[in-house]
């Protein structure tokens, strides 16, 4: 009897040890993952019909269900998670329109909320999406949606194109979206340098400090670029913007980048019929002028793939890569 009384009290006292070490740890966790564990603590014994979410708790499995929805159903095979389709009707109540309108002012005023000056320092993107035309009426909006679609500005023809914008702190990483347009065709000069600076305008007042922006190297965003560049010129003068390499919108000097894996496309497209020279010097003299090729790029993947070394160095590398007529 005194063992088993002695066996019950040092389990008694393993299991206090326990508790305290969790509580312990639990306190340490990030907000995000104590809602996470809250949630699957509080539902593992409940059936589907008797779970329960907080609005917070279904926003945050909205994130993982939108970076990928096969890994979310696979997940909800062990974790009591909401269902898809829980997600979809939390999303539908989100109200979201075309342009720089109240609501997305409002959402960015809120997002800059606790956040310290260094956090709230961005980079501004956008990018334009292909879409398919159609039209279908959207009940909460009271709207047909399919048609171009500025947000000030509504016209007759069918969108196939989407212009978005979003923000993205140096500092955390932490995207913002912040708005889109429908457009008919290519997005033109106009209406790009309208919505840059309605976005840059909207950032501003909600307290964010944008110090570059990155797009593709489309002809419109080279163009719409190209005049805010001469603007500044007007305003600052030649010398200041070739020195500094910026435009100014709203008070704000942005720096202008183009997105990397464009800039890697566009050499390789141009390296496929034209050569580039290396260390360009108008007095040297033409033996001593040195070229890169794109036979150079065959050269060097075939001795990759056929060399005597039995590995690749460069195994992602593919025939279609390389020869233009595989591509």
């Amino acid at each position: 009897m005194k063992k088993k009384l002695k066996r019950l009290r040092e389990k008694d006292v393993s299991e206090r040890q326990n508790t305290k070490k969790f509580h312990n740890i639990y306190k340490k966790l990030p907000f995000v993952q104590r809602q996470f564990l809250d949630m699957l603590l509080r539902n593992f014994d409940k059936d589907l019909q008797g779970r329960r979410y907080t609005q917070e708790e279904k926003i945050i499995c909205l994130s993982i269900y939108k970076r990928s929805a096969k890994s979310y159903r696979y997940m909800r095979t062990f974790l009591p998670l909401p269902s898809p389709t829980s997600l979809k009707i939390l999303l539908r109540k989100i109200q979201l329109d075309a342009g720089v309108n109240d609501d997305p002012r409002r959402r960015l005023k809120e997002a800059a909320k606790g956040l310290t000056e260094k956090d709230k320092v961005m980079i501004l993107m956008w990018d334009e999406l292909l879409l398919g035309t159609g039209l279908f009426y959207d009940k909460e909006l009271d709207k047909i949606i399919g048609f171009e679609d500025w947000g000030n500005v509504r016209t007759d023809e069918f969108a196939d194109h989407a212009l978005v914008f979003m923000l993205r702190s140096v500092n955390t990483g932490n995207k913002i979206p912040v708005s889109f347009c429908f457009c008919s065709k290519q997005t033109t000069t106009s209406q790009l340098l309208y919505s840059i600076k309605e976005v840059i305008g909207a950032a501003k007042d909600a307290g964010f400090n944008i110090v570059a922006s990155i797009c593709d190297g489309g002809s419109s965003n080279q163009s719409a670029l190209n005049t805010l560049i001469q603007d500044t010129v007007k305003l600052k003068g030649e010398e200041y913007v070739y020195t500094n390499g910026t435009y100014i919108v709203h008070g704000m000097e942005i720096i202008p980048l183009y997105d990397p894996p464009h800039l890697i496309k566009c050499l390789r497209n141009n390296l496929l019929n034209k050569d580039l020279e290396l260390w360009y010097n108008e007095g040297k003299p033409e033996s001593a002028r040195t070229f890169a090729e794109w036979n150079h790029v065959i050269t060097a993947y075939e001795i990759d793939v056929y060399g005597t070394d039995n590995r690749r160095y460069v195994p992602n590398l593919t025939d279609r890569h390389v020869y233009p007529e595989k591509n």
